[in-house]
């Protein structure tokens, strides 16, 4: 039964009617954990499972009343930006785009980690837009990664019902399957597909050339999916698969692997940005903590093993001594035993982790392969974990059937996500696969219908009692209406940071860091695990104050949470406000601004609108994003720059601006004029001035190369302002000043 299939070449009707069953068996596991979000009135996509705006509230009215409940419901990342989770026709009808200035003075989106513009998953929900659209891929990609899994089972030889139960087991895994526009989890769940195409080709149910063109496309879908860390990892645990199934293949497995691999470089221009500007980047994994080196370790594997759930807990927790011990069972009894070496592989170098060598290659250090690595150990456990519940339940001997069934109820309660909260429940379903295992009859077409039905009975009770199912199924809610409210507070910053160009900050998560691109409300704070270098640098001056990512270190890679109330009276505080231009705030109670008659005292702070329990203020003393400063300095490196910034105030910084020194700077100066208008793009920028004497024109827009500036049509340089930003210089008269991102 386990031997894989023999070396003769299947009749085509055959191999058709091992992918139909297999299909078959897929769509009707994935359907009772994924169908209900195919109906109207339920999704799984973020608008309905994410906090906006006010994070107790999965979505608001108008006036920001709160209209359902947050209550825990599963976000994708609460560090992420705009384009991850809100609606991306809030951000651009026309479609992608690499730049999103509404966060963190603007950064670059393919860095962090969304679906660039040849991804597949963004091109269907371009076609088909909304929530449906985005549910109907969510659900496709639930499929095709229960496929792949059932497919690797029947390939190995697995019976009808050792197919049934991985497929039952499999649509259960992929808990972070909502990440829809964040390609963290689908990177990982192409990791089943190698296999079954090595498996395909070794038992002859595809030829070698067939498998070669079909990794070549699985290499190009790779690729076009553009999450750099998820990509490298699914290429290393290709590697390490051809690699450890060499020997049995005769090296063919390594010539797949390179397939794939060839696949994935001929996408280079999908993912060559990241790989060409990651000096321009800085993350404090690399300065503290090299990530890609790390792994759980003995002691940390262990308590993973024996701890909470998969889907409940840390997503890199892989397994149960449940489940390895039912791998290592079946692993002698295979023909093609590679699949199990892989497995064996794949997770020792989670526990153990890799070379610290690798370290010292760029980029490599902030690649998590602990995490990204759990989908492709997931997938083999689920294959193995089936084979070896096929085995025992056609043993003779009964009590090994018991003990086997009960152990795989272990599987499925701790692998497989199903979070229980009643230790009754692990009982009831530990009885049901025992009836199950004694009640077999002795025909063996009787015994796989009896089994599969018991098994499915078993495991749909068991989504029933999933937290994740019952978190995911939510009614569907209304997106925040455009625009909110007239006269409302978060209205009224609305309307004033697209109207007047200025920036908002608010220390009481109020606006939600996913939904300030989503309302095009230019925001302060950026959460993300890259931050453009000179940015990082600019926040870290200030660091001490903001609420710090403990996994992290302790430097401002990925801010929590914002920064405390009493940090707005820090002068250091003020002063970093000020340079990112920031005039707006919002918060649930009015507070403590300063009093010593700089930009942000009370007297210059006005209230903008109140609606109790939130009131917004406008300091109008801080310029707009793009103004003419009062001084310009030359300064020659960042520390020059902090230690002039140390000796001014926050209202001297407010109008002021730092270059590099120049030899032409003197000469040039600070420049005087206004802004007529401006229009505000996601990949541009256009300032209309009226210039009365040439200088330089300062624009609090992160620094970035990928920018180009056109003055009245002309080319013109952009120079580093204020250690992270922009500066133009800009001639007399009226001027139009054009800046545009281009890769």
């Amino acid at each position: 039964m386990l031997q894989g299939g023999g070396a003769r070449r299947d009749e085509p009707d055959a191999r058709l009617k091992t992918v139909r069953r297999a299909t078959l068996l897929s769509l009707l596991a994935t359907l009772p954990f994924w169908g209900a979000i195919l109906l109207p009135w339920y999704t799984y996509s973020p608008t309905a499972s994410v906090p906006n705006l006010r994070p107790d509230c999965r979505t608001g009215a108008p006036d920001l009343a709160c209209e359902a409940d947050y209550r825990g419901a599963p976000h994708t990342d609460p560090g992420a930006t705009a384009i991850v989770e809100a609606p991306s026709s809030y951000l651009n009808a026309r479609g992608f785009h690499v730049w999103n200035p509404y966060i963190g003075s603007g950064i670059p989106e393919i860095f962090d980690g969304h679906n660039g513009r040849y991804s597949p998953s963004a091109l269907w929900t371009r076609l088909w837009p909304g929530e449906q659209g985005r549910d109907l891929l969510i659900f496709f990609r639930v499929f095709m990664w229960t496929l792949g899994i059932v497919l690797l089972v029947a390939l190995l030889g697995g019976s009808i019902v050792a197919q049934a139960c991985a497929a039952l087991a499999a649509a259960l895994a992929p808990h972070l399957t909502g990440l829809i526009d964040h390609p963290v989890l689908e990177v990982g769940l192409l990791a089943p597909w190698f296999l079954v195409l090595l498996l395909a080709a070794e038992t002859k149910r595809l030829s070698f050339a067939a498998a070669a063109v079909l990794c070549l496309a699985l290499g190009v879908l790779a690729g076009l999916l553009s999450f750099l860390q998820s990509q490298l990892v699914l290429c290393f645990a290709i590697g390490l698969e051809a690699v450890c199934a060499a020997l049995a293949t005769r090296s063919r497995s390594v010539a797949l692997g390179l397939v794939v691999a060839l696949g994935f470089l001929l996408t280079w221009f999908a993912w060559s940005p990241v790989i060409f500007r990651l000096d321009e980047f800085w993350s404090t994994r690399q300065v503290f903590t090299c990530v890609a080196g790390a792994a759980q370790g003995l002691v940390g594997y262990w308590q993973r093993l024996t701890g909470p759930t998969f889907a409940s807990a840390q997503p890199d927790s892989i397994g149960t001594l449940a489940a390895i011990a039912l791998a290592v069972s079946v692993i002698p009894q295979l023909k093609r035993r590679e699949l199990g070496y892989g497995w064996a592989a794949l997770t020792l170098v989670i526990t153990f982790g890799l070379p610290k060598l690798v370290c010292a290659i760029p980029g490599i250090s902030a690649v998590d392969f602990s995490r990204h690595l759990a989908p492709h150990v997931q997938a083999l456990l689920i294959a193995l974990a089936a084979l070896a519940i096929d085995r025992f339940a056609f043993e003779e001997k009964p009590g090994l059937r018991i003990v086997a069934l009960v152990a795989a109820v272990a599987v499925v309660r701790v692998v497989f996500g199903a979070g229980f909260v009643e230790a009754w429940v692990d009982v009831a379903f530990a009885l049901v696969f025992i009836v199950a295992a004694t009640g077999l009859a002795e025909k063996p077409a009787a015994r796989w219908w009896r089994t599969f039905g018991l098994a499915g009975i078993a495991f749909v009770s068991m989504a029933l009692n999933n937290r994740m199912f019952s978190l995911a199924l939510r009614k569907e809610v209304r997106a925040i209406t455009l625009p909110l409210t007239p006269g409302t507070p978060m209205a009224e910053v609305q309307r004033v940071s697209q109207s007047e160009d200025r920036r908002h900050f608010s220390n009481d998560d109020i606006l939600f860091p996913n939904w300030s691109g989503a309302l095009r409300i230019l925001d302060m704070r950026y959460l993300g695990s890259f931050n453009p270098k000179h940015l990082y640098a600019l926040n870290g001056y200030a660091a001490a104050l903001w609420a710090i990512d403990p996994s992290q270190g302790g430097q401002p890679d990925r801010f929590v949470g914002t920064a405390p109330k009493q940090a707005m009276l820090d002068v250091r505080f003020l002063r970093l406000l000020a340079l990112h231009r920031v005039s707006l705030f919002t918060f649930f109670e009015r507070v403590q601004l300063t009093a010593d008659g700089g930009p942000y005292s009370r007297d210059r702070c006005p209230t903008l609108a109140e609606a109790p329990p939130l009131i917004a203020v406008r300091c109008s003393d801080v310029p707009g994003v793009g103004s003419f400063p009062r001084t310009l300095a030359a300064v020659k490196d960042d520390s020059e720059a902090f230690a002039w910034i140390d000796a001014h105030t926050p209202q001297e910084l407010a109008e002021a601006a730092l270059l590099a020194t120049s030899p032409t700077l003197q000469a040039l100066g600070p420049g005087r004029g206004s802004v007529v208008a401006f229009a505000r793009g996601l990949d541009s920028l256009r300032y209309e001035l009226q210039v009365d004497a040439p200088g330089y024109f300062y624009i609090a827009d992160t620094f970035f190369s990928g920018w180009r500036a056109e003055v009245n049509g002309m080319s013109a340089p952009i120079e580093r302002a204020n250690v992270a930003f922009k500066a133009v210089h800009v001639p007399e008269g009226r001027v139009v000043l054009d800046l545009k991102l281009t890769y």
